[in-house]
């Protein structure tokens, strides 16, 4: 499998030997219509079981949270990084536990408002070939590629480079400048994006799994509506977090321009 970078021309990574990484509150507020997406990282979702569902316990306890059901670390309520709210209705449990760690839920309707830490992203699309892309973004007259298997070694050279500009004088302009450089760490992931309605019924015929859906809420940036399904979405998402306090730090700018090294620029073609 191949990661293609659709772009105009002049911007192609090899001419300029650096890339532009957006944050998510630039996707929402970008005047470029192709690429915008008004609620990137931002969804609402209404998950409405129908049918006996096993439902890890500590789902149930992060989206009812006056109700503890079980006992252990492998039942606490879960804390997302970024915004989250939930709530739970209609709610029929047909058995109190199946196990420890899982709950049989006949029915029930759970409500869950989540936001994504504003973090730093550069959308690809996956292909199998070099023209694949072609056709998803026409206002684009060029491309590039890696290959999905040096995705990891091109995630943390991104890393290194964003590490890099937060090294100059203010800190690039991207994070509050009293902050020390070598108090910064960056984090990244990457990961092919996960395309949802905001409302899914769950029943005997659902092939997506409750359990892993809600768990790829964790990284809301990687989860989107399915009407950009065609876009064929893998990201890289870079965000800074504080070494002491392990916090998200948050972005002064909406965007970065960041010098690749050779090794990074290697990969691509």
């Amino acid at each position: 499998m191949l990661l293609t970078k659709s772009c105009h021309s002049k911007d192609h990574i090899m001419k300029r030997g650096s890339v532009r990484l957006g944050t998510l509150d630039y996707y929402r507020k970008t005047e470029i219509e192709e690429i915008r997406d008004e609620g990137e990282g931002q969804l609402t979702f209404d998950l409405i079981i129908d049918s006996p569902i096993e439902l890890e316990t500590r789902w149930f306890n992060t989206f009812q949270p006056f109700v503890r059901v079980g006992f252990g670390a492998e039942t606490d309520p879960v804390r997302f990084p970024g915004k989250t709210s939930g709530s739970i209705d209609n709610l029929s449990i047909k058995n109190k536990t199946s196990t420890q760690t899982t709950m049989l839920i006949e029915r029930a309707k759970i409500h869950i408002e989540r936001e994504a830490p504003n973090s730093l992203i550069l959308c690809v699309s996956l292909a199998n070939k070099l023209d694949d892309c072609r056709d998803i973004f026409p206002k684009y007259d060029d491309q590039w590629h890696i290959r999905q298997t040096s995705a990891q070694e091109f995630g943390m050279q991104l890393a290194k480079a964003l590490g890099n500009k937060l090294k100059e004088p203010k800190r690039g302009g991207l994070i509050d400048p009293t902050v020390a450089a070598e108090e910064l760490t960056v984090h990244f992931r990457h990961e092919a994006v996960t395309y949802t309605n905001r409302e899914a019924h769950f029943n005997k015929e659902t092939t997506i799994n409750i359990n892993y859906l809600i768990s790829r809420m964790d990284m809301m940036a990687f989860i989107k509506p399915i009407s950009f399904k065609r876009e064929k979405e893998y990201r890289f998402i870079l965000f800074v977090v504080h070494k002491v306090s392990k916090t998200i730090l948050p972005l002064l700018e909406d965007h970065v321009i960041l010098n690749l090294p050779e090794e990074c620029l290697r990969m691509t073609f």
